[in-house]
């Protein structure tokens, strides 16, 4: 604990200088040296394999399997013949927050046919941790996360210590991680019925965990003794208020007023988008970068927050000052927030329900560029 802790000082210090300049840097001088602090012989190629060669999910449009590569994968020679103990995919410093859904599918497609213990996703700042053995949605096998360059320390290192220290490998591992999920998930229960709570206690004039446990039970179905709510109740949810600000290029540029708005729902687009790498998008009246899907989103809420501020969009759809409502909330300008635990196509329908509920014509307002495509126009 000693030697990671000494570890994890020196890397902090590197990352708040801005040393890791690109992917590489990440994955053996941050992610790598962790790795050997934990007890990972990073020397031993059939240990700490880089670019572990894997099969994925088809896309549709395709009749025979496609293989992918793993940033890192770790094993135990000795029990080869349970598979991978760990897959890691790395990002380059900074980017997690702009390459989350993309990283997401990454692992899913990987954890198909080789399922890891435990499965991460870094930019060596923001780190997340996956049970791909957990049932659900992948987000919901997210069982802990964690910021290496903000958080304290030591909990950073009692973390690592507990899911990635190789002598607890594979089982007292995997309990581990079973246990913080499902801890995570009454969290974040708990924080989705506070207001309602707190409103309904003081109408009433009882106690506000009392409040809470029946909305828990009716709402979610989720019974917890009191003394556990209490012990949970000012807890939050690890990260959600860690993500960086977007890229300053992500503004909202001055317009004339948008067209009055509208009420229900556009038509759904086409998919045309799954499996597709995002270039740059039309919005409004000009292109912006885009590195992943969620910059798609993140720019065309951006361009048109003024309007979104109003609330008249469902909590699905629209935005927040309040991150703890999302599960995978992102920074948009003037301290305002929005969902980005979206598939590629869900990104694009979500930006097609703001433009329509603007009084925006989603057809012709928004355009995409994806790889292998001079320009996608959108199509219902």
């Amino acid at each position: 604990m000693i030697e990671l802790r000494k570890d994890i000082d020196d890397i902090r210090r590197m990352l708040k200088a801005n040393l890791f300049q690109d992917e590489q840097h990440v994955r053996f001088s941050l992610v790598g040296r962790i790795c050997q602090s934990l007890g990972w012989n990073i020397w031993d190629p059939s240990e700490f394999y880089t670019e572990y060669k894997v099969k994925k999910i088809p896309p549709k449009n395709l009749s025979k399997d496609v293989t992918g590569k793993v940033d890192i994968a770790l094993f135990i020679p000795e029990k080869t013949s349970e598979g991978a103990e760990v897959f890691i995919e790395v990002k380059t410093a900074g980017r997690l927050e702009y390459e989350m859904v993309s990283g997401e599918l990454q692992l899913l497609t990987y954890n198909t046919y080789h399922k890891s213990a435990i499965s991460i996703l870094t930019d060596g700042i923001q780190w997340r941790f996956y049970l791909p053995t957990a049932g659900g949605d992948f987000d919901d096998r997210l069982f802990n996360e964690l910021n290496l360059r903000d958080d304290d320390p030591d909990e950073v290192c009692r973390v690592f210590e507990q899911v990635l220290k190789k002598d607890n490998f594979r089982k007292k591992a995997v309990d581990t991680a079973e246990a913080m999920r499902k801890e995570r998930k009454k969290i974040i229960s708990i924080n989705l019925i506070k207001d309602d709570a707190g409103i309904i206690a003081e109408k009433l004039d009882q106690p506000i965990h009392i409040i809470a446990q029946r909305l828990l039970k009716t709402k979610y179905k989720l019974s917890m003794p009191l003394e556990e709510i209490e012990a949970l109740w000012e807890r939050t949810i690890p990260g959600s208020s860690k993500l960086s600000t977007p890229s300053p290029d992500i503004k909202a540029p001055t317009t004339p007023d948008p067209p009055k708005g509208r009420n229900g729902l556009p038509p759904k687009p086409a998919d045309i988008y799954t499996f597709k790498r995002v270039k740059r998008v039309f919005v409004i009246d000009g292109w912006h970068e885009a590195k992943n899907w969620g910059d798609v989103k993140v720019i065309v809420y951006n361009r048109l927050l003024d309007g979104l501020k109003s609330g008249n969009l469902s909590k699905t759809y629209g935005v927040s000052q309040d991150p703890k409502i999302y599960r995978r909330p992102a920074s948009l300008r003037d301290g305002y927030y929005t969902d980005l635990n979206l598939s590629s196509y869900n990104v694009v329908w979500h930006c097609h329900v703001a433009l329509y509920s603007l009084g925006y014509d989603p057809i012709k307002d928004l355009k995409i560029e994806m790889e292998g495509n001079n320009e996608s126009h959108e199509r219902s």
